[in-house]
Parts: C-alpha cells; structure tokens; sequence
C-alpha cells in the first residue's frame, strides 16, 4: 500500500533588489511588474524541491516502480540535473538544478 504525502510546508524567502526613477504609482507598478516572473520562478523552485524532497524522504513513495512494484528506495538522479522549462497560467518558466 502506497502512503501519500499530505501537506508539505516549504519555506519562502523572497529578497529581491530594484532601483526607482521615483515614487510615482505607475513606476512602482511597472518594478512590481518586473519582479513578478521572478518571484514565480524562485517560488515554484523552492515550493517544487521542498515537496519532492519530502516525498523522497518519506518511507513510502507515491508512486512505484513499473517493473518491480518498489514504492521505498529511489535514488533522486535528476535532483541536480539539466534546466527544465514549464509553462504556467501566467508564463514560461525555467527551473534551474
């Protein structure tokens, strides 16, 4: 019987720098508009890696071997690997290893 991992909580730090022409509105937004595809994406890197390093240290996986039917002992090969792109509701994004 496979266990399934309930709730994850990740922790987030986000500390982003920018530099303003001023404090008008429209500028402010326009900053915020910047940030904001980096904010997702080292959002979804660090929210994505914290549940699957939770999953993988579960004693049970979600999931199983094809061949074998194994759900406990994996080894995280791509943890390390190649970027990979995805696409969200709001854009392309590239999370790095």
């Amino acid at each position: 019987m496979t266990s399934q991992v309930k709730d994850v909580t990740v922790e987030y730090d986000c500390q982003f720098r920018i530099t303003l022409k001023d404090g008008q509105l429209m500028t402010l937004l326009a900053a915020f508009a910047l940030l904001l595809p980096k904010i997702l994406t080292d959002f979804l890197q660090s929210a994505l890696l914290g549940y699957a390093d939770q999953v993988m240290a579960a004693p049970h996986k979600p999931f199983a071997c094809d061949r074998c039917g194994n759900d406990q002992t994996f080894i995280w090969k791509t943890k390390h690997g190649k970027p990979t792109k995805i696409l969200t509701t709001f854009q392309w994004v590239v999370l790095h290893p």
